[in-house]
């Protein structure tokens, strides 16, 4: 996963994914109100997914963001997970 925020690319590994938004850790931590474009593949689907995201949130190393405008994809995955 990857987050283009300000012209800087930050890595990060995904915890939680939701309708409305997405909790990951990165190193270094990021700011809260830092918006920018997320990426992230979906494994078994080969899918890359691509979203604008704010963040909410942060605690050290672990940031929750939210979806500005979750995409039919996005919707798709979460509703794969949900089963």
């Amino acid at each position: 996963m990857t987050l283009d925020a300000k012209g800087r690319h930050y890595s990060g590994i995904p915890l939680n994914l939701s309708m409305g938004g997405i909790l990951f850790q990165t190193n270094p931590p990021l700011q809260e109100g830092l918006s920018g474009t997320l990426q992230f593949r979906v494994v078994g689907l080969e899918e890359l997914i691509v979203e604008e995201v704010r963040v909410i949130r942060t605690v050290g190393k672990t940031a929750a963001a939210v979806f500005l405008a979750p995409s039919a994809a996005l919707l798709r995955y979460i509703a794969l997970l949900a089963g």
